[in-house]
């Protein structure tokens, strides 16, 4: 296949293979020579920030298994290895649930709707029910206060966005979800491929590579416009990249074929319901014809008696 390379680019084929410089060197293409690039570029193990260094350390030797896994083309045993250094990994970071105050119900007190058989009942029991009680808590307004008016307990805000703790793996979580993405395009998953790109490009939106395999994805699922939009956020950071342009082209063509497909599979089934219901009046949908104004772009509808014959506007 041809190779190119141009602005921190790998061109081979028909895919694009970023080389970040925070980042150990993706799985090669099929047919390409493993890459014999220095350890610095692996992203770095450090304690900062919470970082654990052996956690690291166990997610790069499960990834680089899985490079040679899909160096030697055993795509089944890489992605396993890539299963397990993103597995080495701790969760994703999640949103803390708030806290939701509780509510305290006041006391119903007798207000005089009982009749008078139970208000004799509650009063003879009165003084055997309250004895030994301890007496209620007056409502911070005082004696006689609402209780409804009580000020409720002190909580997050309504509305207000609670904080997601920042993800300390993301840049190594992005890699391991992109090559386990190759993975899944080799052998035919690319449903799977485009959501794991998904994960890698949400952990870093720069990520061209992400974009470019996921774009891949979504071609062989004939979603045309979305890999369209992923190949133009390619060219947003690598405004240079021909082959990028390349594909896009080849693509809006496909999209346009797509779309003129589906015109004329919906005008078909919309002629075919037309006509059974024409056919009760002795007429078919070849009686109406529509023109279009080449100079407005609007259609107008004419009334043919005889199909092939003169007709009438209507």
């Amino acid at each position: 296949g041809r190779t190119m390379e141009a602005s921190g680019f790998d061109l081979d084929r028909d895919a694009i293979v970023e080389a970040p410089a925070d980042a150990p060197p993706p799985p090669p293409a099929e047919g390409e020579e493993a890459s014999s690039g220095p350890k610095s570029q692996e992203p770095p193990a450090v304690e900062e920030g919470g970082v654990d260094p052996a956690v690291v350390a166990a997610a790069m030797d499960w990834k680089e298994k899985g490079n040679e896994r899909y160096k030697a083309k055993d795509f089944l045993g890489a992605l396993e290895y890539y299963d397990e250094a993103i597995a080495a990994l701790p969760p994703r970071p999640s949103p803390p649930t708030p806290e939701v105050p509780q509510i305290v119900e006041p006391e119903v007190e007798d207000d005089g709707f009982f009749d008078a058989t139970e208000g004799d009942g509650a009063e003879e029991g009165g003084a055997e029910e309250t004895e030994g009680r301890a007496p209620a808590p007056e409502s911070p307004g005082g004696a006689g206060a609402d209780p409804v008016d009580a000020p409720a307990a002190a909580g997050p805000e309504e509305g207000a966005a609670v904080p997601v703790p920042p993800d300390l793996y993301v840049s190594h979580r992005s890699v391991f979800h992109c090559n386990r993405a190759a993975c899944l395009q080799q052998l035919g998953r690319d449903e799977e491929a485009a959501a794991d790109c998904s994960v890698a490009i949400e952990g870093n939106p720069d990520y061209v590579k992400a974009f470019v395999r996921r774009s891949q994805a979504y071609e062989k699922l004939e979603k045309f416009a979305e890999a369209i939009k992923d190949l133009d956020r390619v060219l947003e950071l690598e405004p240079g990249s021909r082959l990028a342009r390349e594909r896009r082209a080849k693509l809006q063509k496909l999209e346009e074929e797509r779309i003129e497909k589906l015109k004329t599979e919906t005008l078909g089934k919309l002629k075919d319901l037309g006509n059974s219901i024409l056919g009760n009046f002795g007429l078919s949908t070849d009686n109406f014809q529509f023109e279009k104004d080449p100079a407005t772009g609007s259609y107008s509808m004419q009334f043919v008696q005889s199909p092939g014959g003169s007709a009438s506007p209507s």
